[in-house]
C-alpha cells in the first residue's frame, strides 16, 4: 500500500512540476523566441526552470525517504500536497490577470513559498531516528 501511494506521490508532483514549468514557458512565450534568444537569456530561462523544479525534486525526496511507520509517511504527504496545492491554486488564479499586466510575476513568488513545504518535508522525512551508536 504505501509502495503504491509512494508512486502515486512521485507521478502528482512529475505532473504538477511538468504543468508548472509549461505555465512559466508559455507566459514568457519561450516556445515562439527560443531560437533567437541570445545565449544569456536562455541560460536565465533554464535556471529561472532549475529553481521552479527545486522544491518538487525535494518533495519527491522527503516522500521517497520518509519512513512508512508511525505518522511521519502520513505527514509528509500531507505536506508535499498542500505543497503542491497552494502552487497550483496561485498560478490558477494569475491566469484570471489579463496578459501583460504582470501575470507571469507569479512564477517568481510561487517557488520560494514552495520551497518551504518541501523543506519542511524533508525535515520531517529526515527527523533522528533515535540514539545512534556513539
Amino acid at each position: 500500500m504505501s509502495r503504491a501511494l509512494r508512486l502515486l506521490l512521485i507521478a502528482l508532483l512529475g505532473a504538477a512540476a511538468l504543468w508548472t514549468v509549461s505555465r512559466l514557458a508559455h507566459e514568457a512565450a519561450w516556445a515562439r523566441s527560443w531560437t533567437t534568444m541570445p545565449a544569456a537569456l536562455q541560460a536565465t530561462a533554464l535556471a529561472l526552470c532549475a529553481v521552479t523544479l527545486l522544491p518538487f525534486a525535494l518533495l519527491a525526496a522527503a516522500v521517497v525517504r520518509a519512513p512508512v511507520e508511525g505518522n511521519r509517511f502520513a505527514g509528509v504527504a500531507a505536506i508535499a500536497v498542500l505543497t503542491v496545492s497552494v502552487g497550483a491554486f496561485a498560478i490558477w488564479q494569475a491566469l484570471d490577470v489579463a496578459r501583460g499586466d504582470q501575470r507571469g510575476l507569479v512564477f517568481l513568488f510561487v517557488p520560494p513559498v514552495q520551497l518551504v513545504g518541501a523543506v519542511l518535508a524533508l525535515a520531517l522525512s529526515l527527523k533522528a531516528r533515535g540514539p545512534g551508536p556513539a
